[in-house]
C-alpha cells in the first residue's frame, strides 16, 4: 500500500473510524513484523513486540502527523520496544554475570542504532524526492556529470611548485 493511502487511513483512524484502523493494522503488520524479526533475539519476541508496537501506536495515533512516514514512525516505535527489552535483558545478564549474553545484546543494540541511521537517510531521500516532485518540469533536470581527469604526474607540475631535495631536508 502506498504511503499516501496509509496516511489517508491514518487520518480516518484518528477521527475514530474503526474499519480504517483495522485496514491500517492489516496493511502495516508484515513490514513491521519483518523489521522486528530482523532485530529480535528469539522468535517469540516478534509477536510480543508487534503487539506492543501496535498498542502503543493506537494509543499515540493522535500524535502521528501524516506525511508519508507512517511505516517509519511505526518501525521507530518497534525499535524503541526492542531497545527497552534488550536493555532489560542486558541488566539481567550483567546481574547473572553472563558475559556472552551481554556481548550478544550489545551487538544487537549496536545493530538497532545502525538501522535507525539507515532509516533516517531513507526518510531524507524520500523528503528530497517529494520536494523535487513539487518543482516544475524545467527545473527537474540533472546536470551532466563532471568529466573526471586523472591527477597530474609530478613531471607535469609547474617547476615553481616542485621542491628541491635540499629544501626538504
Amino acid at each position: 500500500m502506498e504511503a499516501s493511502e496509509l496516511d489517508a487511513l491514518a487520518r480516518l483512524a484518528q477521527s475514530g473510524a474503526h474499519e480504517a484502523l483495522r485496514a491500517l493494522v492489516e496493511a502495516v503488520q508484515e513490514p513491521l513484523r519483518a523489521c522486528i524479526a530482523a532485530h529480535a533475539a528469539h522468535p517469540h519476541q516478534v509477536e510480543e513486540a508487534l503487539q506492543e508496537t501496535l498498542v502503543t501506536a493506537f494509543r499515540r495515533l493522535d500524535q502521528y502527523r501524516p506525511g508519508g512516514t507512517l511505516v517509519p514512525w511505526l518501525k521507530q516505535i518497534a525499535r524503541n520496544h526492542l531497545r527497552r527489552d534488550l536493555r532489560d535483558r542486558r541488566r539481567f545478564a550483567e546481574l547473572s554475570d553472563d558475559r556472552l549474553d551481554s556481548a550478544v545484546i550489545d551487538a544487537q543494540l549496536d545493530r538497532l542504532e545502525r538501522d535507525e541511521d539507515a532509516d533516517e537517510r531513507e526518510r531524507e531521500v524520500d523528503r528530497l524526492r517529494r520536494c523535487l516532485g513539487l518543482l516544475p518540469d524545467q527545473f527537474r533536470t540533472t546536470a551532466p556529470p563532471a568529466k573526471s581527469r586523472p591527477p597530474p604526474t609530478p613531471a607535469a607540475l609547474p617547476r615553481s611548485t616542485a621542491m628541491a631535495p635540499a629544501a626538504i631536508a
